[in-house]
Order: structure tokens, then sequence, then C-alpha cells
């Protein structure tokens, strides 16, 4: 029969009339198996192989993908930040420039045209009349209350305490400025200022504190406002909490009206690596919270 691992062999037993008989069926293996079927598991082993690179490949260049959009939404929160204090910086240039030029031209010639109206107060006849009188009393008063007027302002753009005797010192002036403006009481208590909180950090903080005061003048009908500088646990912390009317906070971050002046607390205080958050519901007030890490900062 030749060579048996050439040939297929096949043994099928049958009975008949009582007797089993084995018929056996045999073929050669090359008229069965054509060049293709020999070669096809090879093939089916070569696309196995060729699918495994290419979905290697698929992922591989996913992972790099992935890692080169990490890298590059890390470089823009950077440079969205360097950006973020360059803008801070040039405020605060343009607010010290404009409060100067109020307090150099502005200030002078309102403290002379006092000084014009005193004299000529003082000068008048005995038979002057009494509404020439009044009516110089009254310019006057007109003049003392736009200087007045003026240095509020003047503090509000650059708070000169700050500078000269810290944060604490500037929000005190900050609270009793506001209540006399507002009728609104506020509380203020402080701990003695961190000379390892950079200067940065204490006027984002002052200005989140403007900001914040603003709002609840603006939005939220309190009476009473509590703002507080402290060092917990290594931590610079500055609270605003009102008592008014709250909010929903949600809502009030999308909105045109408070919406804004969060945004704009929040990008204060992450621009100089600083956490903020905001504690509000209806009816319940609204705590402004400003965390500063010192030991990061150091």
């Amino acid at each position: 029969m030749g060579d048996p691992s050439s040939t297929f062999t096949r043994s099928v037993p049958m009975e008949i009339a009582g007797r089993t008989w084995e018929i056996l069926f045999s073929a050669p293996k090359d008229a069965i198996i054509g060049p293709l079927d020999r070669a096809l598991p090879l093939m089916v082993l070569a696309g196995g192989l060729l699918s495994s690179l290419l979905l290697f490949g698929v992922l591989h260049s996913l992972s790099l993908s992935r890692s080169r959009a990490l890298k590059l939404a890390a470089q823009m929160t950077k440079d969205l930040r360097a950006t973020s204090n360059r803008l801070v910086e040039v405020q605060e240039s343009e607010r010290r420039l404009l409060a100067s030029e109020l307090h150099d031209r502005v200030g002078q010639n309102l403290t002379a045209l006092g000084l014009n109206l005193s004299i000529v107060a003082n000068g008048l006849p005995p038979e002057a009349s009494p509404e020439l009188a009044a009516r110089l009393e009254d310019s006057n008063q007109l003049v003392q209350g736009t200087v007045d007027a003026m240095r509020d302002v003047m503090a509000e753009l650059r708070p000169n305490a700050l500078d000269d005797y810290g944060l604490p010192a500037a929000l005190r002036s900050l609270a009793a400025r506001f209540s006399r403006r507002t009728g609104i009481h506020v509380a203020f208590e402080a701990d003695e200022p961190s000379p390892d909180v950079p200067k940065t950090v204490d006027l984002a903080m002052f200005r989140i504190a403007q900001e914040a005061l603003n709002n609840v003048a603006k939005h939220s009908s309190a009476d009473r406002v509590e703002m507080a500088i402290r060092r917990v646990n290594g931590h610079a912390t500055l609270s605003v909490r009102d008592n008014g009317v709250g909010f929903d906070p949600k809502r009030g971050e999308a909105s045109t009206t408070s919406g804004w002046g969060l945004l704009i607390m929040r990008e204060r205080a992450e621009a100089v690596g600083a956490e903020f958050s905001l504690r509000a519901d209806p009816d319940a007030g609204v705590q402004v919270l400003v965390e500063y890490g010192v030991e990061k900062g150091a």
C-alpha cells in the first residue's frame, strides 16, 4: 500500500448474514489535501501575529496620544496660570497708578479748595447774609465729603495698610469702610500676620474679601457678616460668612450676576496656589473660604 504516512485509511465494520466484515477505505493524502490546505495553518498563524502587532500598535499609539494630551493639558494649565498671574500684576499696577493720580491731582486740588472756602468763610464781615455763610459751609462740607469718598476709593484701589501693616490691618480697615458705607455690621477677627505667607497671597485674599463683601451688599440682604483670617493646621485661611438669603451654588455660578464674582474669586485664589470653596444654601447665607498651604508656599 506504500508509505502509510502518505495515505488516509479508514476501517468500517459491517455485519452481513451474521458475520462481521471490515471494509477498508484508503486514499492518498495528496489527493485530499491541496497546497492551499497545507498553507492554511501557516496563514492563520501569520494573520494572528499580524493582528496582534496591529492591536499592539494601536494601543501603543493611544497610550502615546494620551500621554501627549496630558502633557499638553498640564502645559496649557501652567501657561494659563502664568497668564493669570501676569494679568493680576498688570491690574494691580493700574490700580496703583490710578490711586496715585487721584492723590496727586484730585486730592491736592480738593484740599486747596477746602482751604480757600474756609478762608472765605472766616473773612466774611459780620453783616454778611446768613444765607451766604450757609452756602459756604455747605460747599465746605461737600468738598470734605468728596475728599472722604475719594480716600475710600483710593483705599479700595490700593490698600496702603496692606503694605504697611499686613493683611489683618488691611481687612479690618476694609470691614470698617464697608460697614460705614452699607450699614451692614462686620465682625472681624484675626490672628497675627504670617510672615511666611507671600505678599501675593495676602493681596489675593484682600481682593477676594473685597469681592465677597461686594456680593453681600448686592445680593445677600444680610445685616451681619463674620470675617476672619486664621492660621489653622499649617494653612492661612480667610473666611467671609454672611447671614443673608443664600442661593443655590450651581445656579449662582452660572448666572450673570453673582457668577462673575465667584469666578473672579476662584481664579484669584488658584492664581496664587490657594484653594477656593463656597458653602451656600437657600435661606442659609453664604461662606467664602480661601485656604493657602503655608508649607507648600514657603
